[in-house]
């Protein structure tokens, strides 16, 4: 898995595997990158809308801290399953069973699951 410090610098601003690299275990990498296109053009509308520099670090800043919160929590989430699953100690695939039960009868939390990966 990469993550890049930066995500934009004047006039730039990266997208999707460009940074950031996640397993394919969880099938999220493209999910990510949709996410970071829907952000940044929401990001370009604001500017535009304010009559400000569409290519401002100021403006795109909003876009690197809003994609990085979510890209490193989604990031973890998905580090930590690639753990879970690579260990085949007795204890850990018990726990790792009780807990996939646990999230898929709690529809609640489910869901908030579910939406996280959405974007």
């Amino acid at each position: 898995m990469m993550h890049a410090d930066k995500y934009v610098a004047p006039r730039l601003a990266l997208v999707g595997d460009a940074c950031h690299r996640v397993h394919p275990l969880a099938g999220q990498g493209v999910n990510l990158g949709f996410g970071d296109a829907e952000c940044l053009v929401r990001t370009i509308v604001n500017a535009v809308s304010l009559g400000a520099d569409i290519g401002s670090s100021e403006h795109l800043v909003e876009y690197e801290t809003e994609r990085q919160r979510h890209v490193v929590a989604t990031t973890a989430g998905i580090d930590g399953l690639y753990r879970l699953y690579s260990n085949n100690w007795t204890p850990v695939v018990l726990a790792r069973s009780l807990g996939l039960m646990t999230v898929n009868a709690l529809t609640p939390l489910k869901r908030l699951f579910m939406q996280h990966a959405q974007t």
